[in-house]
């Protein structure tokens, strides 16, 4: 049958046996996650595509394991800046160390790393790959209530006072204007 989706369910689809390095190859995009996936001893796991970015700069997959649970997969060209990733990750630590928020906690690589590094054995240059623990939730594509909208402002208000307290992390830069439509518009990125 046609695929519609990308998604991989084990064990009955296998490991990718080549995959041409070209953008939009379905087989391409398998290969580039089964290599992220065991960076992080995740070969068990699962995966679907939710996004992909022009050129497959960057990709996004959700992620479930059987043993380990659910994740959020993004794996970078490395055009992305690594030095803004790290900053990201650690800032992220922090919070979900320090504050009553739920924010997806960064999960390290089996050599220890925030970012590792992964690549197909086709491929001519690694990527970036970064692990984020899955927060449940839905994303509310209707007119926001005020409750929501006071929930949102409320979560707001906290990292402006933890920044205010604590400071960013030195070396992150924030690449987008946060109004409105970045946070909340179609476009959304999915974290």
């Amino acid at each position: 049958g046609k695929i519609t989706r990308l998604s991989r369910w084990l064990p009955t689809m296998g490991r990718a046996k080549s995959a041409p390095e070209q953008h939009g190859s379905q087989d391409a995009r398998v290969s580039w996650a089964e290599a992220a996936l065991e960076q992080y001893g995740l070969r068990d796991a699962r995966f679907t595509l939710l996004k992909e970015g022009p050129d497959q700069r960057k990709l996004v997959f959700r992620v479930e394991s059987p043993t380990r649970g659910r994740f959020l997969l993004r794996v970078y060209k490395l055009a992305r800046h690594s030095e803004n990733l790290v900053p990201e990750l650690l800032w992220l630590q922090a919070l979900q160390r320090e504050m009553p928020l739920s924010v997806a906690e960064p999960i390290p690589a089996t050599d220890g790393s925030l970012v590792s590094y992964a690549s197909p054995k086709w491929a001519s240059e690694p990527r970036r790959c970064v692990l984020l623990r899955w927060l449940p939730g839905k994303r509310e594509k209707a007119d926001m209530t005020p409750a929501n909208l006071s929930l949102a402002g409320s979560h707001v208000a906290r990292l402006h006072r933890y920044c205010e307290q604590h400071g960013v992390p030195e070396g992150l830069v924030f690449p987008h204007v946060w109004d409105w439509n970045w946070v909340f518009g179609e476009t959304v990125p999915l974290w």
